[in-house]
C-alpha cells in the first residue's frame, strides 16, 4: 500500500512539473506577444525566456520572431529614397485591385510575372496601413530563420546557449536593413529558405514543397538559380561538378540568354525562366542602370560583399573538412549555395549579392556551429564571434545612415 501511494505520489509530481513548465511556456508566450505590439524592444527578453523553456514550440517561437521583428520594423522612417518606398508608394494600386485582376495588375514595382509578390501585397493593402508593407517583409524572413534554426537545433539536441547563439549569430550578420528594403525578394528567398529546409529534412510531402517552390519563384525570379541548383543535386552526385555549375552561374546564363529564341518568352512558366536569365546578363552590367552606377563605388557595399565572400568561403570550407557536416544534405547545401553567392558578389553589379547571401547566412550558422571536432572547435568559435560582432555594428551603423533613429528608438522602446 505504501508502494502504491509512493508510485501515485511521484506520478502526481511528474504531472504537476510538466504542467507547470506548460503554464510558464504560455506566460512567456503571451507576455512576449503583448510586449511586441506595446515595447518592441522589451519583447526581446521574454522571447528569450520562451527558448529557455522546456517545451518550447519552434512555430510559436517563429511567430514571436516575426510579430517582434515586424514590429520593430514599422518604427523605420528612411531619410532617403529607398527601394521599400517605392514599394509602399505603389500599395494604393493594389487597393484599388480586385482579386481577380491580380494577374493583370501593371504599375509602380509591379508586373505580369510577380504574381507571388502581387498577392502578398495586395493582402498587405486590405489593411488600410501602407506602413505595415515593411513590417510583412520583415517578419517572413526573420520568422523563417528563428522556426529553421530552433527546430535544427531541437533534432541536434543543442542546449539552451547554443540555440541562441545560432539565433544571434543570424540576425547578427543580414543587415536589418536590406531585409526591410527589399520587399519582394526577401519574401520570395524566405519562402525558398524554409522550402529548402522542408525538403531536406523530410519534414513535409511533395506538393506543399511544389507550392512553396513555385510561390517563391512567382515572388522573385531570382530564386529559380538556387532551385535549379536543388534539382540538379537530385541527379548530380559530384559535389565538385555543381560548385562549378554555380560558380559558372554567369556566363552559362549569358550563354543561355543569348541562344534561346525569342518565342520562349511568350510561353507561360517558361518565359519566367527565360526573364531570369534576361535579367542575370543585366545585373552584370552598369550602363542604363542608376542605382548600380551610383552604388558601383560605394565603400559600404563593397565591405558588405567581402563580408559575405569571407562567410561563403569559411562555409565552403566547413563543409569540405566534414566536421560532422556531410551527413546532413541540408549543410552540404549550403556549401553550394555559398559557392553561387561567391559568383553573385563577383560577377553582378551594385547590391544584388545581398539576396543571395542573407539567407544563406543562416545555413551558415547551421553549419558552423554543427561541428564536432575539438581541435578546431575554439577557433571556429572566436571567427563566428567575430562574424558577428563585425555584423551587428555595421548594421547598426548602416541604418543610423538611412533611417531617422530618434523615431526608431522611441517606437522600439515604447511602440509609439
Amino acid at each position: 500500500m505504501d508502494t502504491l501511494e509512493l508510485d501515485l505520489s511521484n506520478s502526481h509530481r511528474i504531472v504537476s512539473r510538466k504542467s507547470d513548465a506548460g503554464a510558464y511556456n504560455n506566460a512567456y508566450f503571451l507576455l512576449a506577444l503583448l510586449s511586441c505590439f506595446l515595447f518592441p524592444f522589451a519583447s526581446i527578453f521574454f522571447i528569450i525566456l520562451y527558448i529557455r523553456s522546456e517545451k518550447h514550440s519552434s512555430v510559436g517561437l517563429a511567430i514571436l520572431v516575426g510579430l517582434c521583428s515586424g514590429a520593430i520594423a514599422y518604427g523605420v522612417n528612411t531619410t532617403l529614397m529607398a527601394d521599400i518606398d517605392r514599394y509602399t508608394n505603389s500599395l494604393p494600386i493594389f487597393r484599388e485591385t480586385s482579386f481577380w485582376d491580380l494577374l493583370s495588375i501593371k504599375g509602380v514595382y509591379s508586373s505580369v510575372g510577380s504574381h507571388g509578390y502581387n498577392l502578398f501585397a495586395w493582402i498587405v493593402s486590405r489593411f488600410n496601413d501602407d506602413h505595415l508593407l515593411r513590417s510583412a517583409v520583415t517578419a517572413t524572413f526573420y520568422s523563417v530563420l528563428a522556426f529553421i534554426v530552433d527546430d535544427y537545433a531541437a533534432l541536434q539536441g543543442w542546449s539552451f546557449r547554443r540555440t541562441c547563439a545560432a539565433l544571434l549569430i543570424s540576425v547578427a550578420i543580414s543587415p536589418f536593413f536590406n531585409v526591410l528594403s527589399y520587399a519582394k525578394s526577401t519574401p520570395a528567398f524566405s519562402l525558398l529558405l524554409l522550402a529548402l529546409y522542408l525538403d531536406f529534412r523530410k519534414r513535409t510531402g511533395p506538393v506543399v514543397l511544389i507550392l512553396l517552390y513555385a510561390f517563391a519563384a512567382s515572388t522573385h525570379s531570382s530564386v529559380l538559380p538556387v532551385i535549379a541548383l536543388r534539382v540538379v543535386l537530385l541527379f548530380v552526385k559530384n559535389e565538385i561538378a555543381i560548385y562549378g555549375i554555380s560558380l559558372a552561374l554567369l556566363p552559362l546564363s549569358n550563354i543561355l540568354s543569348a541562344a534561346l529564341p525569342a518565342s520562349f518568352r511568350t510561353i507561360p512558366v517558361l518565359s519566367l525562366f527565360v526573364s531570369a536569365l534576361d535579367k542575370f546578363s543585366v545585373y552584370s552590367e552598369f550602363s542604363d542602370w542608376g542605382w548600380a552606377a551610383a552604388s558601383q563605388h560605394s565603400v559600404l557595399l563593397m565591405g558588405y560583399r567581402y563580408y559575405f565572400g569571407a562567410i561563403a568561403v569559411f562555409c565552403i570550407l566547413l563543409v569540405f573538412r566534414r566536421y560532422d557536416v556531410s551527413k546532413s544534405g541540408l549543410l552540404v547545401f549550403s556549401g553550394i549555395w555559398s559557392a553561387l553567392c561567391i559568383a553573385v558578389s563577383v560577377f553582378f553589379a551594385a547590391d544584388v549579392f545581398f539576396r543571395y547571401a542573407m539567407p544563406c547566412s543562416t545555413l551558415f550558422v547551421l553549419a558552423a556551429l554543427s561541428h564536432k571536432d575539438d581541435a578546431v572547435n575554439l577557433y571556429i568559435d572566436i571567427a563566428l564571434a567575430i562574424i558577428a560582432v563585425i555584423g551587428f555594428v555595421v548594421q547598426w551603423a548602416y541604418l543610423a545612415s538611412v533611417v531617422d533613429m530618434s523615431c526608431f528608438i522611441l517606437h522600439g522602446l515604447f511602440g509609439v
